[in-house]
């Protein structure tokens, strides 16, 4: 079955994102003459435009920006919706869950809509693939490619990053220290103790990435550490060669984990009560470090009863240092010394 005109349902959420890629750069590639079109949060459009295959984005914002999440007015929804069902898309290939979001593919008249039936839209779902909380979302993405008419088998990913980094390649360990969300939060401490570790193993300076209001808190770390505050100096699109070129990636689950793995840098990557399977990123080398529990399984840590039990800070610099010497990430040596 040929499709003439797709519409993409894009993630909200960064990582959610970049780990779609894999699966809208093959659906792509099984369609080279469709026309992709995409919907979408204003501050995601830059990520999908990375793949070079969507000609027009059409924003369910009003806002610029990371976290620019101001949503449309009802005058401008039914204006959007107007000019989307005025395109007659063929398929709309559905990442999100959510039930707005299977609502608008039927309104807008769409044959062939596909995605997961969570949420209590199965009904208004053409064609779906089942989500598993035990896999990593990547590849729940990629489910849905076996779900169209004719199946598209997922092929291997790589985002591609062109230009020069601002830095020597190899010279400097690129590392996300803050978090928006609380539970996701590593003392400061730690990092300072882990970076100047690091520093003295690997003769490589930190550069310190985030976003522009996180750069005083970044600061804070810095000057503890030495090295580079990058924070707020680069959109999104514009940092990917800066992890591209980095000796390797070390911060908590969030955006910029999951970009790290998508260009392919060696990633150290921090979990409390996050989901390590499901928030797992792309790449070839990522360690992922979290405390397990025999009792519970990796679903159940997202619940808010388990957010204790799971605590980020119960991991610890000297922790992180074993790990990454098994994983061959550093030689063996000693361990940091304690914290004050």
């Amino acid at each position: 079955m040929e499709f003439r005109k797709i519409l993409v349902f894009g993630n909200r959420l960064l990582g959610d994102s970049v780990d779609s890629l894999p699966a809208v750069a093959a659906l792509a590639g099984a369609y080279p003459q469709a026309t992709f079109h995409l919907l979408a949060p204003s501050y995601a459009h830059a990520i999908y435009a990375s793949l070079g295959r969507f000609t027009h984005f059409h924003a369910m914002d009003r806002g610029a920006g990371l976290r620019a999440r101001r949503g449309l007015g009802a005058k401008e929804r039914l204006a959007l919706l107007w000019r989307l069902r005025r395109e007659r898309f063929d398929l709309a290939f559905i990442l999100p869950g959510g039930f707005a979001h299977a609502a608008t593919a039927a309104l807008l008249g769409i044959p062939v809509r596909v995605g997961h039936p969570t949420d209590g839209r199965r009904f208004l779902l053409t064609r779906t693939a089942a989500l598993s909380k035990l896999a990593p979302n990547s590849e729940n993405f990629e489910a849905l490619l076996g779900a169209l008419p004719t199946p598209v088998a997922p092929k291997p990913f790589t985002l591609p990053v062109s230009g020069e980094g601002p830095f020597p390649a190899g010279s400097y360990l690129a590392v996300s220290p803050c978090s928006s969300e609380a539970h996701r939060v590593w003392d400061a401490r730690n990092f300072i103790a882990l970076c100047r570790e690091l520093q003295r193993r690997t003769g490589c300076q930190p550069v310190y990435l985030g976003l522009a209001e996180e750069r005083e808190s970044i600061e804070a770390i810095r000057r503890e550490t030495g090295g580079v505050n990058f924070a707020g100096e680069r959109t999104l699109p514009g940092l990917l060669p800066v992890l591209r070129d980095a000796r390797f990636f070390l911060g908590t689950i969030s955006g910029l984990a999951h970009l790290a793995g998508a260009v392919g840098v060696p990633s150290v990557v921090l979990y409390g009560p996050s989901n390590p399977t499901l928030a797992r990123p792309m790449g070839p080398k990522t360690l992922a470090i979290f405390h397990e529990d025999p009792g519970c399984d990796h679903a159940a840590r997202t619940k808010r009863e388990n957010r204790r039990r799971f605590d980020i800070n119960a991991i610890t610099p000297d922790e992180v240092l074993r790990r990454m010497e098994a994983a061959s990430f550093l030689p063996p040596s000693k361990p940091v010394a304690g914290q004050e």
